[in-house]
């Protein structure tokens, strides 16, 4: 299982008013955007957890800009590709459900897109006890 989290609050903020992405706290509890705009001036380096009912919104879609870890590229992601730099959609599909976290979508509607990080849940937890 992976966890995923954003290291920083402002990049929550963001997350959650552009795209819904909703985060929790340390106790699992959903974090507000009231907030999550109070730990951007008062923590700016708080860890937060990506809820489980947001790490759908992460998958590639149509349109997005992708980044290829493995070829260091970026890629327009296409249903129907019509360029030869586009990225099919059922490829970068295909990575992101194959769990490749160096993947990410960089912008979406023309909108930066912030991809959270991804850690393996015994990390996590290893990590979580040492804050």
């Amino acid at each position: 299982m992976q966890f995923q989290y954003f290291y920083l609050p402002i990049s929550a903020l963001w997350m959650n008013v552009r795209f819904g992405v909703q985060v929790c706290d340390d106790n699992g509890h959903l974090v507000t955007r009231e907030k999550l705009c109070r730990l951007v001036l008062a923590e700016p380096n708080r860890k937060l957890r990506v809820h489980p009912d947001s790490h759908r919104l992460f998958a590639p879609q149509d349109g997005d800009v992708y980044f290829r870890s493995v070829t260091g590229t970026y890629h327009n992601v296409r249903k129907r590709p019509t360029h030869p730099d586009d990225l099919p959609l059922n490829l970068a599909l295909d990575c992101w459900n194959n769990g490749n976290s160096h993947d990410e979508v960089i912008r979406r509607n023309e909108i930066a897109f912030h991809t959270p990080e991804a850690r393996p849940a015994s990390t996590s937890s290893r990590i979580a006890s040492r804050t």
